[in-house]
């Protein structure tokens, strides 16, 4: 019920890691007709923040976190005009390993900071979408275990990422991945503490918690929807 004509798509970066944050120009093609990016709002940014984006098309090329949303997005709101910004995210380890805070980094602290100022001055109504998952266990994922053994625990786990997004706890969130590693590899913690550091919402609610046990592999992601007010 929102009223906006921005949708700001925070993607995780499966494939390409040519930067913290990766723009592109280009527009999306979806079954519904095509889905504009803001390239005037795109523009602005460029020219308002101090480090330098990154554009790199290729690492869209191929992603689907972002595609994703696109395609449901143009679904779901087909009687509403509205143009994207989508911004790959990269990963996070370096920090997650060296047992830092994202913010530490002043391009990542930057954008953070001045993105929703930035949409805001341009007269933009935005709404923010984390195209993200959670934790990812079992053979296929190189672990030495079969998914099913670890399901319970891993969900203790989650469930634990969890109560850091509803208390908007950016820092716990990251703290409880670094803390052990990231050894259920969840490969939502860029754009998830991203998010959390953008928006500044009042009201966090939790929607619900799945896991996908594929049999056929021995293996499991686990995954959690959020509606941020």
């Amino acid at each position: 019920d929102s009223d906006f004509d921005t949708i700001v798509i925070l993607g995780t970066s499966h494939y390409a890691f040519s930067d913290y944050f990766m723009f592109t120009q280009k527009h999306f093609e979806t079954p519904l007709g095509i889905v504009e990016t803001d390239i005037e709002l795109l523009n602005e940014i460029s020219k308002s923040l101090e480090n330098k984006i990154t554009i790199d098309d290729l690492a869209h090329r191929q992603e689907h976190s972002i595609e994703y949303q696109v395609v449901l997005s143009k679904y779901k709101f087909q009687n509403k005009q509205f143009k994207i910004l989508p911004i790959l995210i990269g990963s996070y380890n370096e920090f997650i390993y060296d047992g830092n805070i994202p913010l530490k980094n002043n391009k990542i602290s930057e954008l953070v900071d001045k993105l929703d100022t930035i949409i805001q001055n341009q007269g933009r109504k935005a709404i923010y979408i984390a195209s993200v998952d959670f934790s990812h266990i079992g053979r296929k994922f190189d672990d030495d275990f079969d998914a099913v053994t670890m399901l319970e625990t891993v969900k203790q786990k989650d469930y634990a990422l969890i109560d850091s997004i509803l208390q908007n706890n950016s820092n716990s969130f990251f703290e409880n991945i670094s803390n052990e590693k990231d050894i259920w590899k969840v490969c939502g913690t860029s754009p998830i503490f991203t998010l959390l550091n953008i928006v500044n919402s009042k009201e966090n609610k939790f929607l619900g918690y799945r896991q996908w046990n594929e049999l056929q592999t021995n293996s499991a992601v686990t995954f959690a929807g959020f509606a941020l007010y």
